[in-house]
C-alpha cells in the first residue's frame, strides 16, 4: 500500500521502476485508449550504443514520455521506462525531500506546499495530500535533475538517437533554469505527439489555433509516427477513421470532468469521444456477466 502521505497513483508509478522481471514497460493511464500498434516503442529494447552506454551504464532508453500541449513540460500518462531499482530508490527519496522544497514549480507556477484533502473510502477519515503537483510537476522536476535529456526520439532512425527540433525549444529552455544531478541516472527520451493525442475539445481546438511553427511542429511529428508505420507495414487494427486521419497512436483525456463519461452532452464532447464509447461497447459485448458496464450517456 501507498504511504499515507502519498497518493496511490504516485506511489504507483515508482513502483513501475521495480518491476525488474521487464526489460521495458509503456505505462498507459486509465483515461487513454491505443488506436495504433505502438511496437516501434520497443524497437530499441537490448539496443548498445557505446555513447548511451557510457552515460547510463545500461544499453537501451530509460524514459520517454511525450510533451504536454504547451510544450513545456512532459505528461506522465503515457511513459516508456525501462525498471531499475535505482530510479524507484531515488524517486522515493526524491518524494521525502520534496517536504523540504520551497517556493513554486517551474512547471506550473503552483506552490510546491499546496495541499489538498481526500476521504478514506474506507475508513471516511480525510487525508492530506500534496496537490496534483505530486504526480505531474514531481515527475517533471525528478526527470529533469536526475537524467539528461537527450532530444525527441527519433524513430525512423534505427538507433536510440535524439531529434533537436524547433518544437522542443520551450522546453529545453524550462531545463536550463534547474540543475542537474551527477552522475545521471541515465537518458531520456520526448516522444512524439502521436503517443499521447490529447483528445479532449479544449486540446483539439488548442491544436487548430496554435502559431505557424508549433502547429507545423504537431503535424511533423505525427507524420514521423505515421511513416514509421508506413515504412514497417504496421497493421492497423484499432482506432476510427478521425484519429487515423490525425495520425494518433494513443488518445489521452487528462484533465478532471474530460473523460468520455464525464460530457455526456453533445455540446460538451470531442469529435475524438465517439472512438473511446465504441471501443468501450465493444469490449462489453464480449465481457463476461460480472463486468461492470454501467457506464452510459
Amino acid at each position: 500500500p501507498a504511504p499515507l502521505h502519498l497518493k496511490a497513483r504516485s506511489w504507483g508509478k515508482a513502483m513501475l521502476w521495480d518491476l525488474s522481471e521487464f526489460t521495458q514497460i509503456l505505462y498507459v493511464d486509465a483515461d487513454a485508449l491505443v488506436v495504433d500498434s505502438v511496437h516501434d516503442l520497443f524497437q530499441y529494447e537490448g539496443y548498445q550504443d557505446a555513447s548511451l552506454e557510457q552515460l547510463q551504464g545500461k544499453p537501451g532508453i530509460t524514459f520517454a514520455a511525450s510533451l504536454t500541449r504547451s510544450m513545456t513540460s512532459l505528461n506522465a500518462g503515457i511513459m516508456l521506462l525501462r525498471p531499475d531499482p535505482r530510479v524507484r530508490q531515488a524517486m522515493l527519496d526524491s518524494f521525502q525531500d520534496r517536504e523540504s522544497w520551497v517556493g513554486v514549480s517551474r512547471w506550473s507556477g503552483q506552490s510546491w506546499n499546496a495541499t489538498e484533502s481526500s476521504t478514506d473510502g474506507t475508513s471516511g477519515t480525510k487525508k492530506k495530500f500534496r496537490s496534483v503537483l505530486e504526480d505531474q510537476d514531481h515527475l517533471n522536476e525528478f526527470v529533469a535533475t536526475h537524467f539528461t535529456y537527450q532530444g525527441e526520439l527519433d524513430l525512423t532512425s534505427g538507433t536510440p538517437q535524439g531529434l533537436d527540433a524547433e518544437w522542443l525549444l520551450s522546453y529545453s529552455e524550462m531545463l536550463l533554469q534547474g540543475g542537474l544531478w551527477k552522475p545521471t541516472l541515465g537518458a531520456y527520451f520526448t516522444l512524439p505527439i502521436a503517443y499521447n493525442f490529447c483528445a479532449t475539445s479544449a486540446c483539439l481546438t488548442q491544436y487548430s489555433e496554435m502559431r505557424p511553427p508549433l502547429r507545423s511542429a504537431v503535424v511533423r511529428q505525427i507524420t514521423s509516427a505515421a511513416s514509421y508505420r508506413q515504412t514497417h507495414d504496421t497493421p492497423q487494427k484499432f482506432g476510427g477513421l478521425l484519429s487515423r486521419r490525425l495520425g494518433a497512436k494513443i488518445l489521452h483525456w487528462p484533465g478532471d470532468l474530460r473523460k468520455p463519461w464525464q460530457r455526456c452532452h453533445p455540446a460538451a464532447r470531442s469529435p475524438l469521444d465517439a472512438e473511446w464509447w465504441e471501443v468501450f461497447h465493444k469490449a462489453c459485448s464480449i465481457a463476461p456477466p460480472d463486468a461492470k458496464c454501467n457506464l452510459s450517456c
